[in-house]
């Protein structure tokens, strides 16, 4: 289940709207974690299905396979998007 386009809060990019990658059809709730599809950044949905950066206890709570995945995720995005959108 789609939510509500939203910004993300590191490089400002709009997010045309987030979908579950094993569940077309699932819905986000809070503490549910994105990436970013333009920079790569982690990202959680807060209690109003916004984005924000997520902090330090965030950070901790996830296990070893989620960390894995997220950090698998960034690394593709990061490795492909354009060019011109690559910090040097």
């Amino acid at each position: 289940m789609l939510t509500t386009p939203s910004k993300c809060p590191t490089c400002n990019y709009e997010l045309p709207a987030e979908t579950c990658i094993k569940d077309a059809n699932a819905k986000p709730k809070a503490g549910d974690l994105s990436v970013c599809l333009n920079c790569g950044e982690i990202l959680v949905f807060d209690p109003d299905l916004k984005l924000r950066m997520p902090t330090i206890s965030d950070v901790m709570s996830w296990d070893a396979d989620l960390f894995k995945q997220v950090s698998a995720a960034q690394k593709l995005i990061r490795q492909t998007r354009p060019l011109t959108q690559k910090k040097l």
